[in-house]
């Protein structure tokens, strides 16, 4: 026979009890972790999407539009600047222009919107061009727009190369 005291008894209420309380304790405070570990994790996959969508475009921007498709366009809008200044006559090479940006047309798809907007301006005006007449109606739109993609391309790569 087992006599239990009322002390005795109390004490197993009692380690009853906090045994309940230690596990309610334990299994909030894995929930917590958890949560907290969670909200770190999204978080950090968030900026790394972020900082790998920006090196995508900066690479996209630098080493393939730069070079295939906006070096072309401004050469030829520094030549003709470059010869106004002298006092020279230079016609701008609007074949050069079209077949660079046919030759381009997926890349240019991924140019911020406003610069391709004004990219495929340029085209359908060098595109209109098939005289000399032609050419002389069309050369203030053609160096308008090759104006505003100087500008636009100023603008964009100017927050690539601060380093935002």
């Amino acid at each position: 026979m087992i006599f239990f005291t009322i002390t005795e008894t109390e004490q197993v209420t009692n380690n009853s009890i906090s045994l309940l309380e230690q596990i309610i304790v334990s299994a909030l405070s894995g929930i917590l972790g958890s949560v907290l570990t969670l909200i770190g994790a999204i978080f950090v996959f968030y900026k790394g999407r972020e900082d790998a969508k920006k090196e995508f475009l900066f690479n996209l921007y630098l080493k393939e539009l730069f070079p295939l498709v906006y070096r072309p366009i401004l050469t030829e809008y520094y030549n003709f600047t470059n010869a106004s200044h002298d006092g020279s006559i230079y016609n701008i090479d609007t074949n050069l222009i079209e077949n660079t940006i046919s030759d381009n047309y997926t890349l240019i798809k991924f140019a911020p919107k406003k610069l391709r907007t004004i990219i495929f301006t340029l085209y359908s005006q060098c595109k209109a061009v098939n005289s000399i007449q032609k050419y002389d109606q069309k050369q203030k739109d053609i160096l308008q727009c090759l104006e505003n993609i100087k500008a636009e391309i100023d603008d964009n790569f100017k927050e690539y190369l601060n380093g935002e």
